[in-house]
């Protein structure tokens, strides 16, 4: 490599995605492991953003209390759609249909998510 050159075949060179592109996968429910293998970068990459967010993943993130529990149950079940509570919670996507799960809530389809959430109002 020449002095000021391109590292561009550095093996070791990972890739330079943003912030913002990593927080997304993670909202979406990728898990920090297969972010980091998506997006050729590493788990301690992927974690540092989301600490540098205030984002809670791993055992961090299964913790709720009974009490947010229920409240995220009562609000799907009124109509927000999941995407909704988990901003409004601060928690990963993954951890709210895991919720709704242990509590044997059906999931709705997007369609039907829509329908019922038109004259909601907003919680964010």
């Amino acid at each position: 490599m020449t002095e000021g050159g391109s590292r561009q075949g550095d093996p070791w060179n990972k890739s330079r995605v943003d912030d913002i592109t990593l927080l997304n996968a993670f909202n979406n429910g990728l898990s920090a492991h297969n972010i980091a293998k998506k997006y050729h970068t590493t788990v301690s990459r992927v974690t540092s953003v989301l600490n540098k967010f205030g984002i809670k993943y791993g055992k961090a993130l299964q913790i709720t209390s009974e009490n947010i529990e229920r409240q995220i149950v009562d609000l799907y079940l009124k109509g927000y759609a999941s995407s909704i509570i988990c901003k409004y919670f601060k928690l990963n996507k993954t951890t709210v249909l895991h919720i709704l799960e242990r509590y044997h809530i059906k999931r709705r389809t997007t369609k039907e998510t829509r329908l019922l959430g038109r004259n909601l109002p907003k919680l964010i």
